[in-house]
């Protein structure tokens, strides 16, 4: 059995033990063409975040919690249990949810960081998409990125000092990273080409993330710099990179056949 599947099943039997309820897999079938799925303004419903998530059913539809933080006593989800999408944390040892955010705003990509003190999201509150911190009970919220242009995907290095995003501020996604405090901006792409969702490798030496620059949207690997590229998917349409614990394997979702369907890989 693959680490991805020991993983899923671990999960499965801790929601088991701790909340009673199932653990649903959830895999979402992209309606948008690959050119619709690089803006922003295409996020709608459940496909603002990952189209494959770790959720449980006792959250309402359309909750997905980040499930790259639940061995964390702390998990984030962007949830429309409101009518619109915010931010909500939750303790997977009570079963305890709280709002984070609340505003007639898309909140949407949250990140917790380790420790659980501090969540990053995307939000178009001031008119497109930028990136945003607060702390974990919603309190202490700062704006990090002031372009005009859409900031989204952000994603905390492991060691919490430092965060990579998807940013359009040039025309196209490129990836950024800057530290918590919206200084020290450093881009990291440069391609005519789709370059976004980016996900730190679990040591934070490298990064995945998705391109197009091959004629096919593909998952890439570079060092947290920048540098040494190297195209890791031949799949076609491949998204959502998520890393090992150990850092060797990738997992992502791809419609390799072209049948509407995005499928774990």
């Amino acid at each position: 059995m693959s680490w991805l599947f020991r993983f899923v099943a671990a999960i499965r039997r801790y929601l088991f033990a701790y909340l009673f309820v199932p653990l649903l897999v959830l895999f979402f079938s992209s309606a948008t063409s690959p050119a619709q799925a690089q803006s922003p303004s295409h996020y709608s419903g459940i496909e603002q975040i990952p189209y494959y998530a770790l959720t449980a059913s006792s959250t309402s539809e359309g909750d997905t919690l980040d499930g790259s933080d639940l061995p964390q006593t702390r998990v984030v989800l962007q949830s429309y249990r409101t009518g619109n999408w915010d931010i909500f944390s939750a303790q997977p040892m009570s079963g305890g949810v709280q709002q984070i955010t609340n505003n007639p705003a898309l909140d949407i990509h949250p990140r917790i960081r380790k420790g659980g003190d501090s969540v990053i999201f995307a939000s178009n509150r001031a008119g497109n998409f930028e990136i945003y911190r607060a702390r974990a009970d919603g309190s202490q919220l700062v704006r990090l990125t002031y372009t005009g242009a859409d900031d989204v995907q952000p994603v905390w290095r492991p060691d919490g000092r430092m965060m990579a995003f998807e940013s359009y501020r040039n025309g196209q996604a490129e990836i950024y990273q800057m530290d918590e405090n919206g200084l020290r901006l450093k881009r990291l792409t440069t391609n005519a080409a789709f370059d976004g969702q980016p996900s730190w490798s679990p040591d934070g030496t490298r990064l995945a993330f998705v391109s197009n620059r091959s004629g096919s949207y593909r998952i890439y690997t570079m060092n947290a710099d920048g540098g040494d590229v190297q195209q890791v998917t031949t799949r076609n349409n491949s998204f959502h990179p998520a890393w090992s614990p150990d850092g060797s394997m990738i997992a992502f979702d791809a419609d390799n056949n072209q049948n509407g369907w995005q499928e774990l890989w």
